[in-house]
């Protein structure tokens, strides 16, 4: 369970495939409907994607007491997920409780195992206040950072793990890990959150193993202005100096006219007015050539689901739901695509998401099957990544 963030006066923070066709033929509608709010961001209905079937009788829960579970694909194959203020899959908000633990995801969605990395070790190293320990989530591997904050977004970026990780005094920093996260680096990059106008990056755009997917050049971030209620705003770090943020960009253009320049003159890349986090997730699905963005608008059964074929847009809706599972409106968190569980043909995913402890605690792991439904008059042809990327 994370310590409240308070922003700016809106937003509270708690914190590769050959060239072929496909042809759809009929469309299956059940559990797809999509429930439009007055106040929801207005795009087109997207004329490839038409909505998407969750599996809420197989939704898994654990986790307790740990939250955020950003998710990212190494080079190697391995999946990795971090959790913040807690005990991570095996512990609680008690034992093992660290505000930065990594672990390692095994075997197959739903039922994915977990392997300590970073956290909480035995011996008190890199334990949050009041830790317990258990062996069964006491961690090898810990240290000073492991204190620092919590991580909002990780990212495999070739053969290096970087994470944004969140803290009161100093805001969102960068860090970053050469060896699997056994041991992390802090090189003094810094995002001050709590002063208007400056940008505070919260994730980072997914391409597949490694990055494989995306810019040979660049590494994608997304992030909010403070004191800019609703908007998320792109940055792009050359992948050679990531962690000097003064050789960063930003999108300063529109969807049709993209260009990119400094912070001073950046243009938002997504607008909803009644978002409360003002940053949701990013990830690149290379098959259909499309990103796919998802918002929670302040209540946990409040999502949205987008596409576009940049992640500056222009995004189109796929799915929008007031009510979505019935989860009620406990605060929500984010919802983060796990790149290793889209399926081949790109029509399935398995997806992390977490929230507010009360009044129904979603402070957990959660996980959920999202199947896509394209539209009935679907007959693309699907570019092989990266030909359909528009990004360099």
């Amino acid at each position: 369970m994370q310590t409240a963030r308070l922003g700016h006066l809106f937003t509270i923070r708690l914190r590769e495939y050959p060239h072929f066709y496909l042809r759809i033929l009929g469309v299956f509608f059940l559990s797809t409907a999509i429930c439009v709010s007055s106040a929801w961001a207005v795009f087109p209905k997207s004329s490839v994607i038409s909505s998407v079937v969750w599996d809420f009788a197989g939704m898994v829960k654990g986790g307790e007491g740990s939250d955020l579970w950003p998710v990212t694909w190494g080079k190697d194959g391995v999946t990795y997920v971090a959790w913040g203020d807690g005990g991570g899959p095996d512990g609680t908000n008690t034992a093992c409780r660290t505000r930065f633990g990594l672990n390692r995801m095994t075997g197959s969605p739903p039922h994915y195992g977990f392997t300590e990395i970073w956290g909480c070790k035995a011996d008190g190293t890199g334990c949050g206040a009041n830790a317990t320990h258990d062996a069964a989530c006491d961690a090898p591997y810990g240290g000073t950072i492991a204190a620092l904050g919590v991580p909002d977004g990780l990212v495999a970026i070739d053969d290096t793990l970087y994470a944004l990780i969140w803290n009161s005094t100093d805001g969102e920093k960068l860090v970053y890990s050469t060896n699997d996260g056994h041991s992390w680096t802090d090189p003094d990059t810094a995002f001050p959150y709590g002063t208007n106008g400056l940008f505070v990056p919260t994730s980072f755009v997914q391409h597949g193993k490694g990055d494989a997917g995306g810019s040979a050049t660049y590494m994608y971030i997304a992030g909010e202005k403070y004191g800019t209620p609703h908007a998320t705003y792109l940055a792009r770090a050359p992948k050679a100096t990531i962690t000097n943020a003064a050789t960063w960009e930003y999108f300063t253009g529109t969807a049709t006219s993209p260009s990119w320049g400094s912070w001073n003159s950046a243009t938002a890349i997504f607008y909803d007015a009644g978002a409360k986090l003002s940053v949701g997730r990013m990830q690149y699905f290379p098959l259909i050539g499309k990103y796919i963005y998802t918002e929670t608008r302040g209540e946990i059964q409040k999502l949205g689901m987008y596409e576009a074929d940049t992640p500056w847009g222009p995004w189109k809706t796929i799915y929008m739901n007031d009510t979505w599972g019935d989860y009620g409106t406990t605060g929500g968190l984010w919802y983060s695509i796990i790149p290793s569980s889209i399926s081949e043909d790109n029509m399935t995913f398995y997806m992390t998401f977490s929230g507010y402890p009360t009044p129904v605690n979603w402070d957990n792991y959660n996980l959920i099957k999202g199947t896509f439904v394209l539209q009935p008059t679907t007959n693309a042809r699907i570019p092989m990544s990266p030909f359909s990327l528009a990004i360099h």
